[in-house]
């Protein structure tokens, strides 16, 4: 009776051990995007609301100007590949640059709109600039920069 319940286990096994049958490939992910404030002081990390992952606490001062960098961001995602034969992957097509992406600042359920900039080209890792000033009617305390799924936790001052 043993033998009955082990031969179908062994051709499935000798099976996908030559390849005869592949198991569904891991989902691979993109990169994400990321902003970074150049120049402000910085504090604990903190989780970012957006993403769940640590974020660096960046200090701002209201009313005054603020240069946010961002990384990244691009339209698509190309994040896997095919393979033929031993060549190996082949290389995916660049994506494209993202188009008006907007920076915000978010505090106790009010958004204000700091900018919004086009990102560079691949070769410049999808780069993203935004010269902004920090709205002078934010409270003082915690507030989030964000950009699409990237964030960052700031804390205004006056």
């Amino acid at each position: 009776m043993r033998l009955w319940f082990a031969m179908p286990v062994a051709v499935a096994t000798a099976a996908v051990g030559l390849g005869l049958f592949a198991p569904a490939s891991a989902p691979a992910s993109c990169v994400s995007p990321t902003l970074t404030v150049p120049g402000a002081a910085t504090g604990e990390p903190t989780t970012g609301a957006l993403t769940g992952r640590p974020v660096s606490t960046v200090n701002l001062r209201a009313g005054q100007p603020v240069t946010v960098r961002g990384k990244w961001f691009f339209r698509g995602c190309n994040d896997t590949s095919t393979a033929s034969g031993c060549s190996g992957p082949s290389e995916p097509e660049p994506m494209k640059p993202a188009r008006a992406v907007e920076l915000t600042l978010t505090q106790n359920g009010r958004t204000w709109v700091l900018g919004t900039a086009d990102s560079a080209s691949p070769g410049q890792q999808y780069a993203i600039l935004w010269a902004a000033v920090v709205p002078a009617d934010v409270e003082a305390g915690d507030a989030t920069l964000s950009a699409r799924t990237a964030e960052v936790h700031v804390v205004v001052s006056h």
